[in-house]
């Protein structure tokens, strides 16, 4: 899971809701 969020992270945020969980990472 952790690896998926920094892939996530790299994605704008605003566009992807599961951001919400990197943030928190």
């Amino acid at each position: 899971m952790y690896e998926a969020a920094l892939i996530d992270s790299s994605a704008p945020q605003q566009k992807n809701p599961g951001s919400a969980a990197t943030v928190v990472y």
